[in-house]
């Protein structure tokens, strides 16, 4: 992997001979469904059935030549279903929502690169639990991060972000039982185990002499 980034980089570097100019939208976005079936060591229960959805889409504008305004929304839910005979079955359902805005600014690298700084933020809520004992979940998340974006074409980008830093604040909070907890997350990690790839198209971007 440590080659490959490498490899991209001193290939993109090589056509740093023409500015570029960054402007219009940019918009990218991720869908995910998964299920797995997990299968016990014993006869005490039957099969764990877990199913997941995430929907992640975000669009940007550019505000000059090298900084971008946008939002982001992400959606998510996921079940997980057990039965043990004689007692019937449980259902544990996740559903998550975050919405907040992002900042990037963008370092040129001629036509076909840049490097980019990414600042986030979103408010989130959702719930946890079984259908009886559900929890409330509030709270905000920020994230900052470093990012290098390759232009195979105009108007495709081939970005690697790494991980970054990110601090999360959430409430959980059951009304019931009159249960309330706050967690704090703070994480930093730039290696390699964190970097995500992905494609961002750019809306209006043109290439100039």
């Amino acid at each position: 992997m440590k080659k490959t980034v490498l490899a991209l980089v001193l290939w993109a570097a090589a056509f740093t001979g023409r500015s570029q100019n960054l402007s219009g939208a940019l918009l990218s976005g991720s869908l995910k469904y998964s299920t797995q079936t997990i299968k016990p060591g014993n006869s005490f229960s039957d099969d764990t059935e877990l199913s997941s959805f995430s929907i992640s889409p975000s669009i940007g504008f550019f505000i000059s030549n090298s900084i971008a305004l946008g939002g982001a929304l992400s959606y998510s839910n996921g079940d997980t279903r057990q039965s043990i005979p004689g007692y019937g079955s449980t259902v544990l359902n996740s559903e998550m929502l975050a919405i907040g805005p992002f900042l990037r600014y963008y370092k040129l690298l001629g036509t076909r690169a840049a490097f980019f700084g990414q600042a986030t933020g979103a408010y989130v809520t959702g719930s946890q639990g079984s259908e009886d004992n559900e929890v409330s979940v509030s709270g905000a998340a920020f994230g900052v991060a470093p990012g290098f974006v390759f232009f195979p074409t105009t108007k495709i980008g081939l970005e690697l972000v790494l991980g970054g830093f990110t601090y999360q604040s959430l409430e959980y909070e059951q009304t019931d039982f009159g249960f309330s907890q706050t967690e704090n997350n703070l994480d930093f990690n730039l290696g390699l185990n964190n970097l995500t790839l992905g494609i961002t198209f750019y809306l209006g971007r043109a290439a100039k002499e």
